[in-house]
């Protein structure tokens, strides 16, 4: 008896996806072994998918029966024949890599004789997407009168113009910047920086005397004793209190200019995730013109990564740059943030969070 051998030209196609359904389609060309096409003819078709080898586990199968075309091409859509084990459902492409085992009966039957096996090489969307969780991390900045949204968009938004309001009266101020409680200053200058800081003081006011008591002009009496020396004292008292007040709030906006000129890192977007690798950088502002020595990107998998991390360092300046993150594992969880050195001082911005392939 003559024996009939077939020569199957097989490709997958993963991107035509159902991501409701987890299927995907598959296409074959049909040759016999005189490389002749197996045209307008009923073909047996199963299709099993065998877990990391060759020759590994059977998680799911099922059959078709296709009529080839005029140019011997078969088509069809590996998820939905007829059953045979398994369920397209439970296969874990996060996990594990699957090769496709396509057996053929020429006659249309379930007699199959030709088999072929390749790996499936693009994983599906659909069922890709079943098995992990992402977030987006995103980092939200203020300069001067624009807030910055640093992540997938990039956006930016100006601050409308308002009034601003000035106190009337000295009181007191609490909390760990010293901002002011209560309606406390008459006459300030002030400068727009991340959050309107009050920079500057003068207090400027009258006293007067009615009968035996002494006024302050915006607040504040006292009766004077008959002695010109009491008076003398009391005034004296009444005035050191106020340089006291005038000492504090200095001591407060100095420690406030330190704050608004530490240099600002942005970290960018990770891109070009690959299996060992993938792409990060940063965004370097330095608002009192400070040198920058040192910038770059580091990266764990716990996330804060700092320099006792993997990292990639590079010359410092300010503005954007780029780094590559090598010696990465395959489907792990990576932290990465961007760094920059001034003087003594290291700067991180946000963490951003990718999973190699």
């Amino acid at each position: 008896m003559k024996r009939i051998s077939i020569i199957i030209c097989i490709f997958i196609s993963a991107v035509t996806l159902f991501a409701q359904n987890n299927n995907f389609s598959y296409q074959a060309v049909v040759r016999d072994s005189n490389n002749h096409l197996v045209i307008e003819q009923l073909v047996g078709v199963r299709i099993s998918l065998l877990r990391d080898i060759p020759n590994g586990v059977c998680d799911y199968a099922e059959t078709h029966t296709v009529k080839t075309t005029a140019n011997g091409l078969i088509a069809l859509m590996v998820g939905k024949g007829n059953v045979v084990s398994g369920s397209m459902t439970n296969l874990d492409w996060t996990k594990h890599s699957y090769y496709l085992k396509s057996e053929f009966d020429i006659t249309g039957g379930s007699n199959y004789t030709i088999t072929g096996t390749q790996l499936v090489s693009g994983v599906p969307f659909a069922q890709h997407a079943d098995n992990i969780n992402f977030t987006e991390q995103q980092t939200l900045t203020i300069s001067n009168d624009t807030i910055f949204l640093n992540g997938a968009t990039n956006s930016f938004v100006k601050l409308p113009v308002v009034d601003i309001h000035f106190p009337d009266s000295l009181s007191s101020y609490i909390n760990d910047v010293g901002y002011l409680t209560y309606d406390s200053i008459q006459s300030v200058s002030y400068f727009n920086n991340d959050a309107g800081y009050i920079t500057s003081y003068v207090d400027s006011q009258q006293i007067t005397l009615s009968g035996d008591t002494l006024k302050l002009e915006r607040g504040g009496s006292v009766v004077l004793p008959v002695s010109c020396c009491s008076l003398a004292v009391a005034a004296t008292t009444k005035a050191d209190s106020l340089l006291g007040v005038v000492d504090s709030l200095d001591g407060v906006l100095t420690a406030l200019g330190t704050i608004a000129c530490q240099p600002k890192v942005i970290t960018t977007v990770v891109t070009g995730i690959s299996t060992y690798t993938a792409v990060c950088g940063g965004n370097v502002v330095s608002p009192c013109g400070y040198e920058i020595t040192e910038r770059g990107i580091c990266w764990n998998t716990t996330g804060n990564a700092d320099l006792n991390d993997s990292h990639s360092a590079e010359v410092g300046g300010v503005g954007n740059f780029t780094g590559t993150l090598t010696n990465l594992l395959p489907q792990t969880k990576y932290f990465v943030r961007a760094y920059a050195i001034c003087g003594n001082d290291i700067v991180y911005g946000a963490d951003m969070v990718f999973v190699t392939k």
